[in-house]
């Protein structure tokens, strides 16, 4: 009976051990993925200095709206190779009608329509959304005394989106003082409540972008890479 019990006892304990090692082993190589692959993914490439231009690559038409003054001109200037000094561009004036501006970023052509977001501009919007493929809207995440119309103005404006297409918010803005958080806008814009239309079948994304002139630019690798993710 000592034998059989010394037997058990020693294979109880050698699955402790050998269960803990396995966990640790797998604590140790999560922290190497993470160090190899993952920690990489975050070191944006946020003037696109590694893009390799291609030759005729698709093209993808994106809609930029938002109310005036959230920074959708200067969002869609930060797209294309280069300008990390910041000097090539003067400070962009509110935008009367809209701006086209087509980039080649390697394996897509981006064709940004920017619309004026004042009052009048926003009954026009509509009339922007033939063969658009996703729509951005521009919030400025630092003011606050506007998000409630920046929140109506989406939910009429989605109201006429019939084919329901991909929709990335810009949470423009980041670097100003008290600038509202990722979480703050989504509440506020109410993206996860029936607020916005067709909330269960279209692809929504969100990302917190900063585009000082002449200062350092955030969230525009990732604003491009959830394009890309968009159909």
């Amino acid at each position: 009976m000592a034998l059989v019990w010394l037997q058990q006892t020693w294979n109880a304990n050698r699955v402790v051990i050998t269960v803990a090692t396995s966990a640790a082993t797998a604590a140790i190589a999560y922290s190497i993925y993470r160090l190899l692959f993952i920690e990489k993914e975050e070191e944006a490439d946020e003037y696109f200095e590694s893009i390799v231009l291609s030759k005729d690559p698709p093209s993808k038409k994106i809609l930029v709206i938002g109310l005036d003054g959230a920074g959708k001109t200067s969002f869609v200037r930060c797209f294309g190779k280069g300008n990390k000094d910041g000097k090539a561009y003067d400070e962009p004036r509110p935008t009367v009608g809209f701006n086209v501006k087509s980039v080649n970023m390697g394996s897509v052509l981006l064709d940004f329509w920017d619309v004026g977001g004042s009052v009048v501009c926003r009954e026009y919007w509509k009339q922007f959304l033939q063969s658009i493929h996703n729509i951005v809207w521009v919030v400025d995440a630092s003011n606050r005394e506007r998000i409630q119309e920046s929140r109506d103005a989406l939910i009429k404006f989605l109201q006429n989106d019939q084919e329901i297409r991909p929709l990335l918010i810009v949470a423009n803005k980041q670097d100003c003082k008290g600038a509202m958080k990722l979480s703050e806008i989504k509440q506020h814009l109410q993206v996860d409540s029936s607020a916005v239309i067709d909330k269960f079948t279209r692809d929504i994304k969100i990302v917190g972008t900063q585009t000082p002139q002449g200062g350092t630019r955030k969230g525009i690798w990732a604003a491009y890479k959830k394009l890309l993710e968009m159909p």
